[in-house]
């Protein structure tokens, strides 16, 4: 899958801050998570999630709000 490889180049890379903006936000955290578990590298990656209602959220593991 080329989209899947292009994120992982993008998040190897180590940008700070990736921006998506998409109208099936179910689909593609599901895609997101499967991108950063299925990682050949050995760091940990935290995973964010901001939107404007809940403001940020880390969703790789279980935060109170």
């Amino acid at each position: 899958m080329h989209d899947q490889h292009d994120l992982s180049l993008i998040l190897d890379s180590r940008v700070p801050l990736v921006i998506v903006e998409t109208h099936d936000e179910d689909r593609f955290l599901n895609f997101l998570t499967g991108v950063i578990t299925a990682s050949a590298t050995c760091e940990y990656r935290p995973l964010f999630r901001w939107t404007i209602t809940d403001g940020l959220q880390r969703l790789d593991i279980e935060m109170e709000p």
